[in-house]
């Protein structure tokens, strides 16, 4: 395998899996087999590597919901779910950065008409909220903005 980010110069071991409290995956070359670096005092960059690779290529479809001009997160001035390269903010930045990492694509998307009436049922006029129950039902992704629970 390639040695990347030097995963394969730093300690690791197979560990049982019922008797091993420190953080373990499973192999991926052996059957019934875990690894842990965790256990050798290591931090895991296999897996770093892996899910990384597992971006690149792939499209993902994003919901961005836009915050007032005065909150940090995402902002552009045409509103939420603009798709457009005005996207402003940390929330939009580390997308874009992640995006660039990871060799994926973002396509700017927004959930589709009818269910802006079944999220506004449930609810309410949030953009965020709607964002958020577009992509728990697999029409996004994921969202992008600065959401919290009030």
């Amino acid at each position: 395998p390639e040695c990347d980010k030097s995963f394969c110069k730093r300690s690791w071991c197979y560990v049982d899996p019922d008797n091993c409290s420190r953080l373990h995956n499973p192999s991926s070359l052996f059957k019934d087999r875990h690894y842990s670096y965790a256990t050798c005092g290591e931090l895991d960059q296999f897996t770093y590597t892996e899910r990384l690779k597992s971006l690149k290529d792939r499209t993902f479809q994003v919901g961005y919901a836009s915050n007032s001009g005065g909150w940090k997160g995402a902002y552009n001035p045409a509103g939420s779910f603009a798709a457009n390269k005005q996207w402003t903010g940390p929330a939009a930045d580390f997308v874009r950065g992640a995006a660039l990492e990871g060799g994926f694509y973002i396509n700017m998307t927004s959930p589709p008409d009818w269910l802006r009436n079944n999220s506004k049922e449930f609810f309410g006029n949030s953009n965020f909220d709607l964002c958020v129950y577009a992509a728990s039902l697999g029409y996004l992704d994921f969202c992008v903005g600065s959401f919290s629970i009030n």
